[in-house]
C-alpha cells in the first residue's frame, strides 16, 4: 500500500511536470525495497528519466544520477530475475537510450534466447540498431521475426518501416501490396515514418486511407485530427483546392478552430507558405 501511494504522488508530481518532486517521490518508493518494487517502479521511474534526462534546464549532474540510478536499478532486477526475459529487455531499452550499445546488445541478446518469440524485444533490437545508424541491421531483425511470424500485424508494420527507413520504397511497396492490395494503407507508425522520411505524396495516401478509416468507425476526433495533418500535407504538395476543402471540413467538425482555420484558407488563397 505505501509503495502504490508513494508511485501515486510521483505521478501526480509528473503530471505537474515538477522534476524535482518527481524524483523525490519514486526515489521514497523505491527505499521500500521490495522486488515487485523495483520492477514496476524502476520501469516508471526509468521512462521518466530517460525523458527528463532531455531537459536542459536540469544541471548535467543531476541528469547522469538518475540515468545512472536507471541503469544500477535494471541490473540488480537482472540479478534477482536471471530468467526472465522481461528484466533483460529492461535492462537492454535503458542502456540502449544511453547510447551504451555494446552492453544493451548483450542484454537484447540473453533476451532473445529467453522468449525468441516475443515480438516487443525484435521491436526495441531494431530501434536500437536505428538509434545507432544501422538500418540495415534493424532490417534484418524485423525481416527474423517476420519469417518467424508470418502474421503481419504489428511485425509487418515495423519491417515495413525499417525497409522505408533504410530507403527501400520498392519492397515497402511490395509488401504492402501483397498483404493489402494498395500502398495507400490507412496506419499511423507508417504515416509518421513517411513523414519522417519526407515523402509526402506516400504521406498523403496514408492519411487519406486513416480518415476513411476513422470515418467508418465514427472516432471523429481522431479523423478530424488526421485531417487537418492531410490538409498541411496537401498544401506541402502544392495541392491547394484539397487543402482548403480538409480545412473546411476540419472547420464543420470543430467550430472552436474556426478563426485559426479561415486565417490559414485566406493565406492559401492568397498563395502564402503556411505552416500548420
Amino acid at each position: 500500500m505505501l509503495v502504490n501511494l508513494a508511485l501515486l504522488d510521483a505521478l501526480k508530481a509528473q503530471g505537474a511536470n515538477d522534476i524535482q518532486r518527481t524524483y523525490d517521490a519514486y526515489d521514497k518508493a523505491l527505499s521500500y525495497d521490495t522486488s515487485l518494487g523495483r520492477m514496476e517502479i524502476g520501469e516508471q521511474f526509468s521512462r521518466f528519466a530517460l525523458s527528463a534526462g532531455t531537459r536542459p534546464e536540469l544541471t548535467t549532474e543531476f541528469r547522469s544520477m538518475m540515468l545512472r540510478r536507471s541503469i544500477e536499478l535494471a541490473e540488480r532486477i537482472v540479478q534477482e530475475n536471471p530468467s526472465d526475459p522481461r528484466s533483460r529487455l529492461f535492462l537492454a531499452i535503458i542502456l540502449s537510450k544511453v547510447g551504451i550499445y555494446d552492453k544493451a546488445l548483450e542484454a537484447f541478446d540473453v533476451a532473445l534466447k529467453l522468449s525468441p518469440m516475443k515480438h516487443q524485444v525484435y521491436f526495441e533490437l531494431a530501434d536500437a540498431y536505428l538509434q545507432m545508424g544501422n538500418t540495415k541491421k534493424a532490417v534484418e531483425v524485423m525481416e527474423d521475426i517476420y519469417q518467424k511470424t508470418k502474421n503481419f500485424g504489428a511485425v509487418g508494420f515495423n519491417l515495413v518501416v525499417v525497409h522505408l527507413l533504410n530507403d527501400e520504397q520498392d519492397v515497402v511497396d511490395k509488401l504492402l501490396l501483397e498483404n493489402f492490395g494498395t500502398v495507400d494503407v490507412g496506419d499511423d507508425l507508417l504515416a509518421r515514418a513517411y513523414r519522417a522520411v519526407g515523402n509526402q505524396a506516400r504521406l498523403a495516401g496514408a492519411l487519406e486511407a486513416l480518415v476513411a478509416t476513422t470515418t467508418a468507425n465514427k472516432n471523429y476526433s481522431a479523423s478530424t485530427d488526421y485531417r487537418l495533418q492531410l490538409a498541411s500535407t496537401y498544401h506541402k504538395l502544392g495541392r491547394t483546392k484539397d487543402a482548403i476543402r480538409e480545412l473546411q471540413i476540419v472547420i464543420t467538425e470543430r467550430p472552436d478552430f474556426a478563426t485559426t482555420g479561415n486565417d490559414i484558407i485566406a493565406k492559401l488563397r492568397r498563395g502564402e507558405k503556411v505552416e500548420f
